[in-house]
């Protein structure tokens, strides 16, 4: 019936989960305080401000701010604190790590790479020391340098979940799968709390949409409930496979974390669309989706088809014209027009 469909894309994915993995601290085990009586303070970057404000010679909440800035992304503050915490504490290994990282930043990577040596030098024996060297240098595509070290790091702490997962990052860009999962799966041995490598699990059983994949993605939303990603996934898994009504389930619990996921509100109206028929309800999934992205062609299109298959024309026709004011190449529109 919808022969004029456009499907746009029906279950587009551009999750790439080693980002959730790149983006954690090279310090692994940093949890944004620098010891119990500090952990408050050191999670509020208000507080931190008044404090620093008249106690200028702390280098801990130094310390503490240069993390919160860092995942702020104001990497210009985050630097200046974290070289005043190095002078007021002397150079010690956690902050020459969140400087790298800091440095990677603001798009430095060979003041990286110094902060990375210096922390090195400081303590060979440190498994931390050597993940972010294997991090830094899998950024850089040495694969082979940062394999080496990442194995290092293992072979110091074998409990490391940060180390397996970037191994099956490495391995999965060589196109090794079986190897990577391999890795991802041994990271959630160790770690069975591990969110970023069930979301590796989770995105490699997507591509090859094997039925392990709802698995992996409940067990990362029973980490983090909050998570966006796993719940998109979990749309397009159903979606893909005909589940539609799990699809929408997954992509309305995803709207109502965030209207702004608009991939997410784009496929519930096409499965209103194409595959319930249900077109009242397609053009309130696709007004969502427009309301975020105004020029969103597809959903600009789907939206009019939709209202045409109601038998409101007029509404219809508006639409098709608006699209070609906007997008003049738009031929589905061209065609709809000339019915």
């Amino acid at each position: 019936m919808i022969d004029y469909l456009n499907r746009g894309f029906l279950a587009p994915f551009f999750i790439l989960a080693f980002a959730l993995l790149l983006s954690c601290k090279s310090n692994p085990n940093q949890s944004g305080g620098k010891g119990s009586e500090n952990v408050d303070i050191c999670d509020n970057l208000d507080t931190l401000n008044v404090i620093l404000a008249y106690d200028t010679t702390n280098g801990e909440l130094y310390s503490c701010r240069a993390e919160l800035l860092y995942e702020k992304k104001d990497y210009v503050n985050a630097l200046y604190d974290i070289q005043m915490a190095m002078q007021l504490k002397g150079n010690n290994v956690e902050d020459l790590l969140l400087l790298a990282d800091v440095y990677w930043g603001l798009g430095n990577p060979n003041q990286a790479r110094l902060s990375l040596n210096y922390a090195e030098s400081l303590d060979n024996t440190n498994y931390e020391v050597y993940y972010a060297l294997g991090k830094h240098f899998y950024l850089l595509e040495n694969y082979e340098l940062s394999r080496n070290y990442l194995l290092k790091s293992i072979q110091l702490e074998p409990v490391n979940p940060y180390s397996y997962s970037l191994l099956g990052e490495i391995d999965l860009s060589r196109g090794d799968t079986t190897s990577a999962i391999n890795y991802f799966y041994r990271a959630v041995q160790v770690d069975n709390s591990f969110f970023p490598a069930y979301m590796q699990l989770a995105t490699v059983n997507l591509v090859q949409n094997t039925p392990l994949t709802p698995r992996y993605l409940e067990n990362a939303l029973s980490i983090n409930d909050k998570s966006n990603d796993a719940y998109y996934m979990l749309g397009v898994y159903y979606q893909q496979n005909g589940q539609f009504r799990k699809a929408v389930e997954n992509y309305s619990k995803l709207y109502e974390l965030n209207p702004e996921y608009v991939l997410a509100s784009y496929n519930a109206g096409y499965i209103y669309l194409a595959e319930l028929n249900v077109f009242d309800t397609a053009i309130i999934w696709f007004d969502r989706a427009i309301a975020v992205d105004s020029n969103y062609y597809d959903a600009i299109y789907n939206r009019s088809y939709s209202y045409e298959l109601l038998g409101n024309t007029a509404k219809a026709d508006s639409g098709y014209r608006y699209l070609l004011k906007i997008k003049p190449d738009y031929e589905l529109a061209k065609q709809r027009l000339k019915r």
